[in-house]
């Protein structure tokens, strides 16, 4: 007896498929009597693509398995299981699943519609950044010559979704643009789309507000570089001063071979100088400000700035300046250097760059170091520098050795100095008291003499002779007798001692 399939299953389909990996699917058939054919598909109702497969026929059961590598083309196609008894074709019987492949997202860019790469400057900018990607990206970034662009509606900066919008760009912002999709499988790029700014000349870096010198009938080449794009550009010259302005002749005008242009510009006298005003334009427009050369009489340079002394030796200094204007002609640096006790002059040197390396000095000294510009018109005022050569190492070895020697008491030299610096402080200490003790014993010997009388040699009291020219002993010779320094003898009155003068000298002693 003949049966058809009962059944046709696929057994656990996947739920995803990460891309690039192999999976193995099976697909049970069931009731069919003979053994069913069994065939796979891959694909949509109008394109199904046949897969290789393997079937195992059991009892009343057969299994069929296919193995898909996941690609992103297969994202959202129908794997189908067909099922059918050879001799019943009319009752096949089939199952499917609607595969899901993740895989990292594919990022492309595109301007806004109606917008070109080539837009002009002060114009708004589109970019659409297109994602296929399956999980769907949770992140877009934007990138201009791999840096990143932040949302910033102050500068004309916007962000949103998928686009981004630059209003009113700028030369600034040309460039390639890119932007970059992430989801949880990865991260991708997109090629890179380049915009172009068109816009009208600007000056160069560099190439105005430059102060010329000259001197009268001596001819100055001035030459104008501007930006632009497009880079076709014309260019016009006009003179200016105090006095007149007008605008240069053609025979006076020359193009560059890097596309710039020049004038020749003479002053015959003293009014001739001023202003070379240069002017450019191209089919965006004509620029809005000037590229100015101020033209003015040559003069002496003036003197180098910033001027230091960068590196020493036992015999060497070296020297490094800024350079200032040089007057309008060649200008070249001279250093001299001095000895500061003596003032005599031991290195001169000239160079064209104000860097200088004075060799040939003398260990240890104190030097005077000179530097000027110089022209043809003469020299700018001197800058001067102070600095010291280091000591020798043995120089410097022996300094060392002997101020170790006066701090750790080892120089003899060094302790009689000092026993003597004490021995001096106690003498005059000395000198101070005793010169102290004079004038107080000459005060109250005075104030005796008032009470009796002022005679010295009164009755009742009596100078021991022997004591009388007594000094004491390291009293300075040259003193004076009322310096002298006598035993204090007390008052006696004459009226309450009337005994003899022999016993008043007694008391004395």
């Amino acid at each position: 007896m003949n049966l058809r399939p009962l059944v046709t299953r696929i057994e656990a389909p996947p739920k995803w498929l990460r891309v690039g990996r192999e999976f193995e699917i099976s697909c049970v058939v069931a009731g069919s009597r003979p053994h069913p054919n069994v065939t796979w598909t891959l694909g949509t109702l109008t394109s199904l693509t046949p897969l290789p497969a393997e079937t195992e026929h059991g009892v009343n059961v057969s299994t069929s398995r296919v193995k898909v590598v996941a690609s992103r083309r297969h994202h959202g196609q129908r794997l189908t299981c067909t099922a059918v008894n050879p001799l019943v074709p009319s009752a096949g019987l089939s199952d499917s699943t609607l595969l899901n492949v993740t895989y990292p997202p594919v990022a492309t860019m595109e301007l806004g519609r109606g917008v070109s790469s080539i837009v002009k400057e002060g114009e708004d900018v589109y970019f659409n950044c297109n994602v296929d990607s399956n999980p769907p990206t949770y992140k877009i970034s934007w990138f201009r010559r791999s840096q990143a662009i932040l949302h910033h509606p102050a500068q004309g900066i916007l962000l949103s979704g998928n686009s981004l919008a630059l209003r009113g760009i700028t030369r600034h912002q040309a460039g390639p643009y890119t932007c970059s999709a992430s989801n949880v499988e990865g991260d991708a790029h997109s090629p890179p789309l380049t915009l172009h700014v068109n816009y009208a000349p600007v000056c160069a870096a560099g190439g105005a507000g430059r102060v010329l010198a000259a001197g009268l009938e001596q001819q100055v080449n001035v030459t104008c570089q501007v930006e632009a794009a497009p880079s076709a550009v014309r260019y016009s010259w006009v003179f200016n001063n105090s006095l007149t302005s007008h605008r240069l002749p053609g025979d006076q005008v020359f193009i560059t071979p890097d596309g710039g242009s020049a004038v020749q510009f003479v002053a015959h006298t003293h009014q001739d100088y001023g202003t070379l005003q240069c002017w450019a334009q191209n089919h965006v427009g004509k620029m809005t400000q000037p590229c100015l050369f101020h033209v003015v009489p040559a003069s002496r340079p003036e003197q180098p700035a910033r001027c230091l002394v960068v590196n020493k030796t036992y015999n060497s200094l070296v020297v490094e300046c800024t350079p200032r204007f040089d007057g309008g002609l060649q200008q070249v640096f001279i250093a001299k250097v001095f000895e500061a006790v003596t003032g005599r002059g031991q290195v001169n040197v000239t160079s064209e760059s104000p860097t200088f390396t004075l060799e040939g000095l003398t260990p240890g000294l104190d030097y005077i170091i000179q530097v000027t510009a110089r022209n043809k018109l003469g020299s700018s005022d001197p800058v001067k520098l102070e600095a010291l050569t280091y000591k020798m190492a043995e120089n410097r070895m022996r300094d060392e050795q002997g101020d170790e020697g006066v701090g750790g008491g080892g120089d003899p030299g060094g302790g009689l100095l000092l026993v003597s610096l004490v021995v001096a402080a106690a003498v005059v200490t000395v000198a101070a008291a005793v010169g102290l003790a004079g004038r107080c014993l000459w005060a109250r010997r005075h104030d005796r003499d008032l009470i009796t009388g002022g005679n010295r040699s009164t009755r009742g009291y009596s100078a021991p002779p022997e004591r009388h020219s007594e000094r004491l002993s390291g009293e300075d010779a040259t003193a004076t007798d009322d310096d002298d320094v006598h035993f204090e003898v007390p008052s006696i009155s004459l009226e309450a001692h009337l005994e003899p003068e022999t016993r008043v000298a007694e008391n004395a002693l």
